[in-house]
């Protein structure tokens, strides 16, 4: 950004493949996981750990945890009788997509009510935080995390724009860095 600006780029290391370390990997496919969304993430802070959504709901999938009962935790992120925005009364199913992990909290972006939640694992509460003006307009999309703790996100329907979710303030600001550009 902007537009013409002098193009920069990170100049990357190349990659060095262990050829012997990757000759003893194992491919492990978990039955019975439920239904999951379209996030999967796993976890830097607590190896072993794989983050999933589901609807209406966040999972933690133990790797570690050979016990096919035991191995998955889910923390619902609806209340019971909960109404939101861009969801149909009696659903969960906020259609959440992107799942990451940052600074200890699980966030993920719920396209139904163009959200961002935050997720406490330590404490199992979370918040919603709204995109202001355009309720279920915008389904939020590609949350990332920057380098001061800030959550960036996308619009992929509506008025295509760039977000940021300030985690101290929790106040989330819009910009439209290009006009007319789709940032989807």
């Amino acid at each position: 950004f902007p537009p013409g600006h002098k193009k920069r780029d990170v100049n990357l290391d190349p990659v060095v493949r262990d050829e012997a370390e990757l000759a003893r990997a194992v491919y492990v496919q978990y039955e019975d996981v439920g239904t999951f969304g379209q996030g999967v993430y796993p976890s830097a802070a607590k190896p072993g750990i794989v983050w999933l959504t589901s609807p209406g709901a966040i999972k933690a999938l133990d790797t570690r945890n050979l016990t096919p009962e035991t191995r998955i935790k889910s923390w619902p992120v609806v209340g019971p009788g909960e109404k939101l925005p861009g969801v149909p009364a009696g659903s969960v199913d906020t259609r959440m997509h992107d799942v990451i992990e940052h600074q200890g909290k699980v966030i993920v972006c719920e396209m139904a009510t163009s959200a961002v939640v935050v997720f406490d694992p330590a404490t199992g509460k979370y918040e919603r935080h709204m995109v202001p003006r355009y309720a279920e307009n915008v389904q939020t999309h590609t949350a990332y995390p920057d380098s001061k703790g800030n959550i960036w996100f996308n619009s992929k329907k509506g008025a295509s724009r760039l977000y940021k979710l300030d985690m101290a303030t929790k106040k989330i600001t819009e910009y439209n860095p290009v006009k007319g550009a789709n940032w989807y």
